[in-house]
């Protein structure tokens, strides 16, 4: 849930509710904002610019001489702005993926 005015906090996710699992305990984040600084913290988002899609495409040549040892998905792994239900299904696409293929 989003809470953009009305507490210290800006987001609450519980993530048994993201795939429905069925569990007698959770794990509950909590997510508060900063302002951005570049000599303190990161962009939240990637930053659409040539620069930042040619060095994806290098972390990217790199990550595929890893032939299927490690995944990553979400934004900056696809270096797109997914909403976090959007990035919930990527991995569980990739998932039922390399299910079939086993």
């Amino acid at each position: 849930m989003n809470f953009p005015n009305t507490n210290d906090y800006t987001r609450v996710t519980e993530f048994k509710h993201l795939t429905a699992q069925k569990h007698h305990k959770t794990t509950i984040a909590f997510e508060y904002s900063e302002l951005y600084d570049k000599e303190k913290n990161e962009p939240y988002y990637p930053i659409p610019q040539e620069k930042n899609n040619e060095l994806y495409l290098k972390y990217k040549a790199e990550v595929d001489k890893l032939d299927g040892k490690v995944y990553f998905v979400g934004r900056l792994a696809d270096y797109k702005y997914y909403n976090m239900d959007q990035t919930i299904g990527v991995a569980l696409q990739l998932f039922e993926k390399k299910i079939a293929n086993q």
